[in-house]
């Protein structure tokens, strides 16, 4: 037989287990770090901006929307998942092919939809499509440098006029009676935000370093993650 402290020490564990959940605590927990809650809370916070973000696409672009389909429903279809987000009605891209073909002029669809699904799923790869984040888990600081300036190069993409209309494909920020809405470019600013510090965070964890190299490429390409 065990000794009588081993029986002591498995009897303590055995409460424990029992009690974990109680009070908001579980086993989980044990597992995890503070750079592993950071990168939970950056995580959070960036899904929730990218919902916003959708909702106010919408708001402003409304003919994107189909007959059949509503706001909720899309966020649900966008964010009920944690991988590339590939839709059969965007075409067979994902994360920054969809977010170019999103950004063609003579792409035919929710052009909302499938810019955002390219987005979500872009940041789900910076993430390593996870939404947990225990000790042994690492991320990739140039994956979160790279998105970041992904989501600057979309803002700006999206103020360009194209066509023969010259105006932008979809509408974000806007100008009424003299006061300009720049709640777009708010948003756009605490998700780079949120990408940037975190990629910073990471390569301190990883002792790497970023390429900022990548920032000289032309603002026009996105860059590959």
């Amino acid at each position: 037989m065990p000794p009588m402290h081993q029986w002591v020490l498995l009897a303590l564990l055995c409460v424990c287990v029992q009690s974990c959940g109680v009070g908001g605590y579980h086993v989980s927990d044990v597992a995890k770090t503070d750079t592993s809650l950071v990168i939970e809370t950056h995580y959070q916070q960036t899904r929730e901006l990218l919902r916003q973000l959708t909702r106010k696409l919408y708001k402003r672009n409304p003919s994107q929307l189909p007959a059949n389909a509503t706001v909720k429903e899309r966020l649900g279809q966008l964010f009920g998942v944690q991988d590339g987000l590939g839709f059969k009605e965007c075409g067979p891209g994902v994360e920054i092919e969809l977010m170019e073909a999103a950004l063609n002029e003579s792409f035919q669809g929710d052009r909302v939809f499938c810019l955002m699904a390219g987005v979500v799923g872009m940041i789900n790869h910076s993430f390593a499509y996870k939404s947990d984040f225990y000790v042994t888990d690492t991320l990739d600081q140039q994956k979160l440098y790279n998105s970041a300036r992904n989501l600057e190069r979309l803002a700006w993409r999206l103020r360009q006029p194209v066509g023969e209309l010259h105006k932008p494909l979809l509408l974000s920020n806007s100008v009424q009676a003299g006061h300009i809405n720049l709640s777009f470019e708010r948003l756009f600013g605490k998700m780079i935000a949120l990408q940037d510090i975190l990629a910073l965070i990471v390569a301190d964890q990883n002792k790497r370093a970023i390429n900022y190299v990548v920032r000289r490429i032309s603002s026009f390409f996105f860059l590959p993650l």
